[in-house]
């Protein structure tokens, strides 16, 4: 009686202790879940509600931040996808909700940002939350390097607010 009992758990507590097959998933469908309501909520609707202008974009609310955090660093390689979308307002949330994230994956994300979308600017301006000692040699690169004005600018702001901070 037992026996079948140990069994028939065996394979409960064996999937409980390995990663969900679904994980990835599951991240992708809450975190597309999430930039969606934030654009959504951007949007004005016409009498008959239809969206019409996009005034400005809505970051996403507390317990939607939370949600995508709860995921932990699954949803950092979720958002991770989001560096070669081709909507840059999908972008814009990811990259906000990227900043969720101090990690060093959540670092290197927000660098493929940098490097590969098409809101880069912005995403160098997102690594100004990390510590000098760790992005500066990084955005002294894109100050002297890099082709976009923009992504020079956003670079020279940022190792200014570690000057005017220190």
């Amino acid at each position: 009686m037992f026996g079948g009992l140990v069994f028939s758990l065996v394979p409960a507590l064996a999937q409980k202790n390995r990663p969900e097959a679904n994980t990835r998933e599951n991240a992708r469908t809450v975190v597309q879940d999430v930039i969606q309501a934030a654009i959504k909520r951007s949007f004005r609707k016409t009498s008959d509600g239809q969206p019409y202008a996009l005034l400005m974009l809505m970051n996403p609310t507390a317990e939607e931040q939370e949600r995508v955090r709860d995921l932990g660093g699954v949803a950092v390689e979720v958002l991770a996808e989001y560096a070669n979308n081709e909507d840059v307002i999908h972008q814009r949330v990811a990259l906000r909700l990227l900043s969720l994230f101090k990690s060093d994956r959540a670092l290197a994300v927000l660098l493929e940002f940098a490097d590969h979308s098409r809101i880069r600017e912005e995403a160098v301006a997102f690594t100004c939350v990390y510590p000098v000692e760790k992005i500066q040699p990084i955005l002294e690169k894109f100050v002297l390097s890099d082709p976009n004005s923009e992504v020079r600018k956003a670079a020279k702001r940022c190792l200014g607010s570690y000057k005017n901070a220190g």
